[in-house]
């Protein structure tokens, strides 16, 4: 059971850290008009594949938090209904 709840709070916790990234980090950039349409283009597909990769660790972090919370749950039932105290 104790190392469960250890699985169950370190899933939680990696699940908030995925999501804090997924949105900490900045999504857009500032348009330069200086800036030559193929080099802005460069950067709009880079853009593209970060903003796919935050996508992803949000998504990810989502899992995590509710996966932690279910095993979470399920130590919380098994314990009340065996009647042991943590």
């Amino acid at each position: 059971v104790d190392w469960c709840l250890g699985v169950a709070l370190g899933a939680m916790i990696i699940g908030i850290v995925f999501v804090m990234l997924g949105y900490i980090v900045p999504r857009e950039y500032e348009r330069d008009p200086d800036i030559p349409a193929r080099k802005m283009e460069a950067i709009e597909k880079y853009y593209i594949q970060v903003n796919n990769a935050l996508d992803a660790f949000t998504v990810a972090g989502m899992s995590l938090i509710t996966l932690g919370a279910v095993i979470l749950a399920v130590i919380v039932t098994v314990v009340f209904c065996e009647g042991e105290i943590l």
